[in-house]
């Protein structure tokens, strides 16, 4: 049976170069207008590889390493079409690995064209960027040639100190340097970080490398494999991804029997995921779901379509908690990139490739699983809060509205049964009620029966009412009759309150003084009606989604850029 080199043979990645003819036709064409050029891709989608590529090509020096190639049609193109495609060009592979400063790639940009033109370098007469590049353009007009240099890992940028955004818009100024072209590959969002804004980065033509040519991956990366499900399955698995594909195909022919034959049972996501080796997962976690530039919401996004797949935009956003449009571009993105694919009839995203999929179903937790755990704490935390509110509010109530307490003497010498309500507390300069009731335990009336009720902080108002009314008298009473068996009820109203500890009251009657003491609240009741309003409208905010917080958030936003 046929084997073929697999990706952890990194000396034959460029012989199992396959399926990205027409890619490259695609990047020639743009080349040739003249345009620069961005090519974004997933990590070991190939971009590396491409670039080198284009560099042979251009240069025309492919020849003596054609045969390696395991690739026909592209060993057809390379042959026929391209050979003399690039006439008057010249090329230059540049990675910005191990750059640290403009001057170093200065250095090394300068070292490699004097290489491609066969010239000797004199280093110490170039030293700013922008100084070579006007000595290049100079030697390619006056020539007639164009030069396109070749800038891989372009994300490098980003840590020159202070030069990183200068070095970037020297490499896209196709008005001082018109015979330059540039032809950049990098991480997700290179482009985005080391650009400034009015960036002539924002002219870039862009081109994304996604999964292969499928048929072009049956025929030549899949060759060695006889029998068609071996190549869907493949093909399913890999999403027409190469590396993934090149993996898979390994562990496949592993199973595979002398003749080429394979039993069906394996050919199952689950089977081939318990034998996939600690490489293939490494390469998945650092290239797809932990890529160092890859934005968190994205890492959410991945990891809910490997729970959930073949999930609406509407439905991520919703399920996520995020804008309609940020959740858009991100999904375009990641579609741009090959990560996810859209079906066009349903609108519906998944993960490209199944083997990926089931990686981040294993290794990822679900986001909504986090997310319905932290809304029960959360709505745990708001009944919580709304039941505490609430007795906050009773309890301000039963304060500030007590119940009577009610004293109940027998003076047997006065022959009388006395009961004295009275409220268990006051408020300083509060109103309240004092009733008095009189029964007569005598055998005749009662005439001419007197009282007095006095405070040091109360001024006590008494009312007792008669057949026309109530009669008004101050503190002092006096009854002209109680009759026998009856009870004789006696109102007293405070008109004030002016105290800071228990108020002491004297109730006399005749020769007897009944003492009883009220005690003396924080002047609060007159706030109640307003806390028990607060109380509902903060408990009524706390039950919806986001809460309180994000009202008064919202509240403070809008009120900020009014008064901006």
């Amino acid at each position: 049976m046929k084997r073929f080199f697999y990706p952890n043979n990194d000396a034959k990645a460029r012989a199992t170069y396959t399926g990205r003819a027409d890619d490259l036709q695609i990047i020639f064409d743009k080349l040739k207008r003249p345009q620069c050029l961005a090519i974004y891709g997933e990590r070991r989608s190939g971009k590396t590889t491409t670039l080198r590529l284009i560099n042979e090509i251009i240069n025309g020096n492919y020849e003596n390493t054609l045969d390696e190639f395991i690739d026909k049609y592209l060993k057809s193109k390379m042959q026929n079409e391209w050979s003399n495609y690039f006439e008057g060009f010249n090329s230059i592979y540049i990675t910005l690995q191990g750059q640290e400063s403009e001057a170093s790639l200065t250095k090394k940009i300068y070292k490699r064209y004097t290489e491609a033109i066969s010239a000797n370098p004199s280093y110490k007469k170039i030293e700013k960027l922008e100084d070579l590049f006007t000595r290049i353009q100079n030697n390619c007009r006056q020539s007639n040639t164009f030069l396109v240099i070749l800038f891989d890992e372009m994300e490098v940028l980003e840590t020159f100190e202070n030069q990183g955004r200068v070095v970037a818009e020297l490499c896209c100024n196709r008005a001082d340097f018109p015979n330059l072209l540039f032809v950049y590959t990098g991480s997700y969002n290179w482009k985005t970080r080391v650009s400034s804004p009015g960036s002539v980065f924002t002219n870039l033509s862009e081109y994304y490398l996604r999964s292969i040519c499928e048929k072009d991956m049956r025929c030549f990366l899949l060759q060695p494999f006889q029998e068609e499900k071996i190549k869907d399955f493949i093909v399913y698995m890999s999403g027409g991804k190469p590396l993934y594909a090149q993996y898979i195909g390994e562990i496949l022919m592993n199973r595979c029997s002398s003749d080429g034959h394979i039993k069906q049972k394996e050919l199952r996501s689950k089977t081939l995921f318990k034998d996939i080796d600690s490489d293939l997962l490494l390469r998945i976690d650092e290239c797809i779901f932990n890529e160092r530039n890859l934005d968190e919401i994205s890492k959410r996004i991945l990891a809910l379509l490997a729970h959930q797949p073949n999930q609406k935009e509407s439905s991520i956003a919703k399920k996520l908690k995020l804008e309609k449009e940020r959740t858009r571009k991100l999904l375009e993105t990641l579609s741009k990139f090959g990560t996810l694919i859209r079906d066009q009839k349903t609108e519906k995203y998944s993960i490209a490739g199944k083997v990926i999929q089931e990686y981040g179903k294993t290794y990822y937790s679900n986001p909504m699983k986090k997310k319905h755990t932290r809304q029960i704490l959360h709505w745990l935390m708001r009944f919580t809060f709304c039941s505490l509110l609430i007795a906050m509010s009773v309890k301000a109530w039963s304060y500030t509205h007590p119940d009577k307490e009610v004293i109940v003497k027998k003076l047997e010498n006065l022959k009388i049964e006395l009961q004295i309500q009275t409220p268990k507390s006051l408020e300083s300069n509060e109103e309240g009620e004092f009733n008095i009731q009189i029964k007569n335990l005598s055998s005749k009336p009662l005439t001419d029966f007197h009282l007095e009720l006095k405070s040091d902080n109360l001024v006590y108002q008494g009312y007792i009412k008669n057949n026309k009314g109530e009669k008004k008298y101050s503190s002092s009473i006096i009854i002209p009759i109680i009759r026998k068996s009856h009870w004789q009820k006696i109102r007293y109203e405070v008109l004030g309150c002016q105290a800071s500890k228990d108020i002491n009251s004297n109730l006399y009657i005749k020769d007897r003084t009944i003492s009883f003491s009220t005690k003396c609240r924080l002047p609060i009741k007159k706030f109640v009606p307003l806390i028990q309003v607060l109380a509902s409208i903060v408990g009524i905010l706390s039950i919806f989604p986001g809460g309180l917080i994000k009202h008064i958030t919202g509240f403070l936003t809008v009120f900020s850029r009014q008064n901006n």
